[in-house]
């Protein structure tokens, strides 16, 4: 899964829905599997949450969460970039995550990573 500075999935598996108040982005290497990735925003905080700093979007990678971890991504028809944090790229040993998908996949990894992360981070053209 790593590869040089980066940490690469290949997705043949890709959802966009919402599950009991939780926006959640998967990417998965296979249907059944494999690596997964997921990206995660729930549409309310509490006070507990907003001082534990779980107030914002949280990457899952393979069971590990990390809150707040995406600074910035690009997107193409085929590949998302994700450009992480200090504290993600330290955690996860790579300053980047790079996913490819099939073209059919586009719209809706577009339209999620709009949703579920911060305008700071919004696309830049790839």
């Amino acid at each position: 899964m790593h590869s040089g500075d980066a940490v690469i999935l290949d997705a043949t598996a890709v959802a966009f829905t919402e599950i009991d108040g939780v926006a959640i982005l998967m990417m998965a290497e296979r249907e059944d599997g494999g690596d997964v990735l997921e990206i995660q925003l729930a549409d309310s905080f509490d006070d507990q949450d907003r001082r534990v700093g779980m107030d914002r979007h949280c990457l899952v990678l393979n069971g590990g969460a990390i809150y707040g971890a995406i600074d910035a991504w690009q997107a193409s028809e085929t590949r998302v970039t994700l450009h992480l944090s200090s504290d993600a790229s330290q955690q996860l040993g790579a300053p980047l995550i790079g996913v490819t998908f099939d073209t059919r996949h586009a719209t809706t990894v577009e339209l999620a990573l709009r949703t579920l992360l911060p305008d700071e981070a919004a696309a830049r053209p790839t």
